[in-house]
């Protein structure tokens, strides 16, 4: 897998680097013509901003990729949840939400899990509906708090986020939550994310 990522940053490496050179050759045209823009400095320039570009693409890619949020929610939710998945993409996240994400032919659960492996942080959709005693939900809850920070622990790993009055469950009854019924509820919820990707 390293091999292949190397290469693949190698490929785009020279992608870059060409785009680059045609972008200097089209800026000096007149001066090479004539002689008095040697191609050395044109190529040092495409390799600099090849270089620069790269660097600022994979940047872009890491700083996308460490803003997932994976949504636990029950079924009977899921029109709440959606509503929720796109507040969180209006505030820069990269929400996880396993009607758009898996496809016909994935298995379920297996599909949901691995999902969940790679998001930093989760948001318990809390309401009347949810039900921990569902297998399913319980093993969700679980593999999320086993996430906690390394780095602070007083963040936890999942954000309780409530949707009516329905308290949240007792693995979570120490964290804050997070009221999105309250006119500020996003606002905290931006935070708390913020706070808790931060540490992840």
């Amino acid at each position: 897998m390293r091999m292949q990522s190397l290469v693949s940053m190698f490929v785009r490496f020279l992608l870059y680097a060409l785009v680059a050179l045609v972008v200097a050759y089209v800026a000096f045209a007149r001066e090479l013509r004539s002689g008095e823009f040697p191609a050395l400095p044109l190529v040092a320039v495409g390799v600099v901003l090849a270089a620069a570009l790269a660097a600022a693409l994979t940047r872009s890619g890491k700083s996308r990729a460490g803003r997932k949020v994976f949504l636990i929610h029950h079924e009977a939710d899921q029109e709440r949840a959606a509503e929720i998945v796109v507040k969180l993409r209006q505030l820069g996240y990269v929400p996880w939400f396993a009607p758009e994400e898996i496809m016909p032919g994935q298995k379920v659960e297996l599909s949901v899990m691995q999902g969940l492996e790679g998001c930093p942080v989760a948001l318990l959709l809390v309401s009347q509906n949810l039900d921990l005693a569902d297998p399913f939900l319980a093993r969700q809850l679980e593999a999320a708090l086993g996430k906690a920070s390394r780095r602070d622990e007083c963040l936890s790993p999942v954000i309780p986020a409530l949707l009516d009055d329905t308290p949240a469950p007792e693995q979570l009854q120490a964290v804050q939550v997070a009221d999105l019924r309250a006119e500020d509820g996003y606002e905290r919820l931006d935070k708390g994310l913020k706070k808790i990707l931060d540490n992840a």
